[in-house]
């Protein structure tokens, strides 16, 4: 038998992303913002003999100009724009204690994240499980970092509850007994003055009770509120957003938070030899990463932009639905990339400084519009709705919902509920409560 073996080569064209080392380099950096990123820099040419490191140091007291490091236009005309120094305030005081208090990078960034999420009254504003999913850490790591940070004064920050606030201030200043933190534990019958089922269940008179209800009220309720209440970033934005004067927009990185980075093409000291060659190589690398980080910010920050002009214009009322896959199309980068960039990014934009990825959300059904409604605009009416609601009869989730769908906007009550935990509001028992302990505290 005759058996003919044939070998064929079969040459087929197709797209794949080669992965130099400089893209992974760039890949890592998108996930830092400009400060991460210049620490991370810091130590890469602390190492690198062919990397020369100049740092921009803020300058305390005094406007600095924003000096762009790279810029994308959105228009055609420039427009300088000036940072102000911001005055003493919470997040800056608490910026200040996480520097010194958090020596690990990886505990430190899990803080920034927290403390992010501070409310003015010195409250966090969101649950420990959605805290802990946004700094990628296990909730048990969270609530270690969490316990660390409700050691900085003045006791009572980062409380997730009042009686969590009053608890820290009470510990401070010893005044944590067994009967206290049965109290604590039942604000809503000091709210409903219930001394007699107060003194059964602390196991003791109804005159130690009014003693120690007398104790609480000498505690602050609110401890961010002895700051400014002039409200900054925990940081410095990573991007900066300004009319051009001629109808669009300049997007640039803010320079004053991104170190210039430069190679040494001629060795120093005793850096000599291949081994220099090798640094000169990784060097190159860096900087090309540094470079691709730095355009495939500015790409995302543009698509986004082009679609949340009408946020830029009128605020939270022009905000539009928008998906990262709706981004990374309109910018021709993967749907990854941009959550990556979106997680990193704070910008300054017209309407204030906040996270990029406040810009995105999907869309809810509107009876006014094809295209829906985006959810931070649904937030924001909530917020409204809630803070004009009688104080002693807050509004419950199906009366919010209720109210929402008669101006045409069709959100589910569990929908409600979640939206209104991830404000860090509480339920309409919760804040009838509170209405009552602050009544309380006040006289």
């Amino acid at each position: 038998m005759f058996n003919d073996t044939r070998h064929h080569l079969d040459m087929r064209p197709t797209r794949r992303l080669a992965m130099t080392g400089s893209l992974r380099q760039a890949i890592e950096f998108l996930k830092l913002d400009n400060l991460a990123l210049a620490r991370l820099l810091k130590a890469l040419s602390d190492a690198n003999p062919a990397l020369h490191l100049r740092e921009v140091p803020p300058i305390p007291g005094r406007a600095e100009a924003s000096r762009p490091a790279t810029s994308a236009f959105a228009g055609t005309a420039h427009t300088e724009l000036r940072l102000a120094a911001p005055d003493a305030s919470l997040r800056e005081h608490v910026a200040t204690e996480i520097a010194v208090a958090f020596r690990d990078p990886e505990d430190r960034h899990i803080a920034d994240v927290f403390a992010e999420a501070l409310e003015p009254t010195g409250w966090l504003g969101e649950p420990l499980a959605t805290l802990a999913q946004r700094a990628k850490c296990s909730a048990a790591r969270a609530e270690e970092i969490l316990v660390r940070l409700q050691q900085i004064e003045p006791a009572g920050l980062f409380a997730r509850d009042l009686a969590e606030c009053l608890r820290l201030q009470a510990a401070e200043h010893g005044l944590l007994s067994a009967e206290m933190a049965v109290l604590l534990d039942h604000l809503d019958l000091i709210a409903r003055a219930k001394i007699d089922t107060l003194a059964e269940l602390c196991g003791t008179d109804t005159a130690m009770i009014m003693e120690l209800i007398t104790q609480i009220r000498s505690l602050d309720p609110k401890p961010g509120l002895v700051f400014s209440p002039a409200e900054h970033p925990i940081r410095p934005p990573d991007v900066i957003v300004h009319d051009n004067d001629t109808g669009g927009w300049r997007i640039e990185l803010n320079d004053a938070t991104a170190p210039e980075l430069t190679l040494r093409e001629e060795p120093e000291g005793a850096a000599t030899g291949e081994a220099y060659q090798a640094a000169l190589t990784e060097a190159r690398w860096i900087l090309r990463a540094v470079s691709r980080r730095n355009a495939t910010v500015l790409r995302v920050v543009s698509a986004v932009i082009e679609s949340q002009t009408g946020f830029l214009r009128r605020g939270v009322a022009g905000l539009r639905p928008l998906t990262r896959l709706q981004v990374a199309d309109a910018a021709k980068l993967h749907e990854t990339t941009v959550g990556r960039v979106a997680t990193a990014m704070l910008i300054q934009t017209p309407q204030g400084t906040l996270p990029l990825r406040s810009l995105f959300g999907p869309a809810l059904r509107h009876a006014a519009s094809e295209t829906g409604i985006s959810t931070g605009l649904v937030r924001q009416r909530l917020r409204e709705l809630i803070s004009s609601e009688p104080p002693a009869a807050p509004l419950n989730d199906a009366a919010l919902a209720e109210l929402l769908a008669a101006e045409g906007i069709q959100v589910a009550r569990r929908t409600i509920a979640k939206y209104r935990e991830l404000m860090g509001v509480g339920s309409s028992r919760q804040r009838r409560a509170r209405y009552r302990m602050e009544r309380i505290t006040d006289r």
